[in-house]
């Protein structure tokens, strides 16, 4: 027994020595051995192992084709998820023995998957360019010397790439005010946007598919450095998306969530005419900057274009926003009342020339300095100059604004027939519920169109 205990010593000794050696030599730390010798019990065989490969391989989903970068990321529907796959090799192979778990590590470990397709995955531009770049590659199959066709294929294929390259340098942009943001404390780096509009009742039950919903509204403004969001919720009774509803939640993020050591706002928002590529949005920016004296600067820069729940009322959708999230730090979520929405178009309308005096649909930069007191600086490309564009009145044709009026005098009405709907669903909902939708408005003189 002793001999058997001295030869253990002895044989641990050395092949520490080894070890030791051995790492000196290469530099690399000794691999962990243990679990690895091939006698485990209850090792999972490798042929089940490769039955979980194939079951994985066997989805069909669709890669990012939008970007310049070759990303190797496969994207399932979002209705799936691992434990829903698990489940359906479960169905396939009912008598294999295996733990989700195991299924999950082969998952996470051996395949590049994500559920839900990408948000750039609805550029129309780049939809209807790779459309004419296959058919052009179709017609060439059948007639590889069509000179006319090669041309227009190779023109097809360098308007893809510069677009793709323009797309590319917007998020360049994004990237480097990121990083500007988290070591200067004087600058702070956005991004907002409306999100999704949510449905509410959002139930299961099939008379849902015949019934119009109450719309809820989501705006997001997502601090880039601190990795902070705040989401600006109210449903359609409360108040639209229009340009003055943008620049109220707007102001409110100044007012209450932005230090009053930041003097450089760069903000990066989606380029809708009717939200925030507008006058109105405009003249409330330089205001910010040369008539409150809040900003040194405000650079904005808009991209290329193109790039099961139970929730009974919007207040569940709110909830379920805040428990989105825990790390870094919870969602911000802010509940709008009405009061909270101003009428900038008509307070700022006395110190602005009436129209915008440049086109906007063809500016990707906007840029409002302290310097230029009197001017909008714009780009026509990324890496252009800055044209300067006068947009307010001369000294004596300006009248200093009275006080900011409420956008909303009253709840906005729902039209009758989505009252309707909406009231019926309540029936399947909690008393809580009921009592909500019953005391929502409606007005025989709303029009009757669907929520934007």
């Amino acid at each position: 027994m002793l001999q058997g205990f001295y030869g253990y010593l002895w044989h641990h000794h050395h092949t520490s020595e080894d070890n030791k050696e051995g790492s000196s030599i290469t530099g690399k730390p000794p691999v962990d051995g243990r679990g690895k010798h091939g006698n485990v019990a209850n090792k999972l065989p490798e042929q089940t192992k490769e039955m979980i490969r194939q079951h994985i391989k066997s989805f069909r989903g669709e890669r990012s084709h939008y970007s310049l970068g070759k990303s190797k990321r496969l994207y399932l529907p979002a209705e799936l998820n691992q434990t829903k796959m698990f489940e359906l090799f479960k169905e396939k192979h009912p008598d294999i023995k295996v733990s989700q778990e195991t299924y999950r590590q082969i998952f996470i470990n051996e395949f590049n998957i994500s559920f839900g397709y990408p948000r750039s995955d609805t550029c129309s531009t780049c939809d209807e360019n790779r459309a004419i770049v296959e058919q052009l590659k179709l017609v060439l199959k059948d007639d590889q010397d069509n000179e006319d066709v090669k041309e227009q294929l190779s023109k097809a294929e360098t308007e893809n790439k510069v677009h793709l390259a323009r797309a590319k340098q917007f998020y360049n942009h994004k990237r480097n005010a990121r990083r500007s943001a988290e070591v200067d404390d004087s600058i702070m780096a956005i991004c907002m946007d409306f999100q999704k509009n949510l449905p509410a009742p959002n139930i299961t039950t099939t008379d849902v598919y015949y019934r119009r919903q109450l719309t809820c509204i989501s705006f997001n403004i997502h601090e880039l450095a601190l990795n902070r969001s705040h989401f600006y919720v109210y449903d359609e009774t409360i108040a639209k998306k229009g340009s003055d509803d943008v620049c109220s939640m707007i102001q409110h993020f100044i007012s209450n969530s932005v230090a009053d050591n930041v003097k450089h706002l760069k903000i990066f928002c989606d380029s809708c005419a009717g939200q925030n590529k507008n006058y109105t949005v405009f003249r409330y920016l330089h205001h910010l900057v040369h008539v409150k004296r809040r900003f040194d600067e405000v650079l904005v820069l808009f991209p290329v274009r193109g790039h099961s729940l139970w929730t009974e009322t919007p207040n569940d959708w709110w909830n379920e926003i805040r428990r989105c999230r825990k790390k870094p730090c919870p969602y911000n979520v802010i509940e709008l009342q009405q009061s909270e929405f101003s009428n900038w178009g008509e307070y700022l309308k006395n110190l602005y020339v009436a129209t915008c005096p440049f086109p906007t649909r063809p500016v990707p930069v906007l840029s409002f300095a302290q310097a230029k007191p009197r001017f909008a600086m714009i780009k026509e490309a990324y890496g252009g100059s800055y044209k300067s564009c006068v947009i307010t009145k001369k000294k004596g044709q300006s009248k200093i604004p009275c006080e900011k009026g409420h956008l909303y005098a009253a709840p906005i009405p729902l039209p009758p027939t989505k009252h309707t709907d909406v009231t019926n669903l309540a029936k399947f909902l909690k008393p809580y519920a009921k009592e909500f939708y019953a005391s929502l408005p409606t007005d025989s003189s709303t029009a009757d169109a669907d929520s934007e």
